[in-house]
């Protein structure tokens, strides 16, 4: 038997920010990394080839090669910096701050009442540390504090949203 005080709505904003924050920047993050890899890989075949034609006769050859790696390098160094600004970027700063919001007025609305009622044996192992005695409560039933609640939700939102959204 769980009963609930804390509203489906807001769990259910909570989830949508963390899908919304994982498949706007995730995703691109993951395309520029493969690139950023391409780019970092035949940086250094490049530059392991330029110093096996370190000769005298090979010299031009081997210079053009350097410059060509130092350029891959340079690229790879520009897609990190682009990785940087999709971290930074108005949808995922948008979905971070709604479900910060979000939790905060959550977390100001259950202080101090139990967010979830649940039956001991359901959080058996965690039980103490997840939540508190509520005097109301039938026998075998434990409030789960606001904190808990919260942090669980959290937790569980992200996992889904990462399942979803690889």
């Amino acid at each position: 038997m769980i009963q609930q005080e804390v509203p489906l709505l807001a769990v259910l904003v909570i989830f949508l920010c963390d899908f919304a924050e994982r498949l706007c920047g995730q995703r691109t993050i993951a395309k520029i990394q493969k690139q950023q890899d391409c780019c970092t890989a035949e940086a250094a075949r490049l530059q392991k080839q330029a110093e096996r034609l370190s000769g005298p006769s090979t010299f031009a050859q081997s210079a053009k090669l350097g410059r060509k790696a130092v350029a891959l390098e340079k690229e790879a160094a520009g897609l990190q910096s682009k990785k940087e600004a999709v971290l930074t970027a108005l949808p995922v700063r948008a979905a971070k701050a709604i479900r910060t919001a979000v939790t905060l007025a959550l977390l100001f609305w259950l202080w101090g009442k139990p967010a979830l009622l649940v039956e001991s044996r359901a959080l058996w192992p965690l039980t103490r540390l997840l939540t508190t005695q509520h005097s109301a409560a039938p026998g075998g039933v434990v409030a789960m504090s606001a904190i808990a609640t919260l942090a669980v939700t959290r937790r569980a939102s992200s996992a889904i949203a990462a399942a979803l959204a690889p």
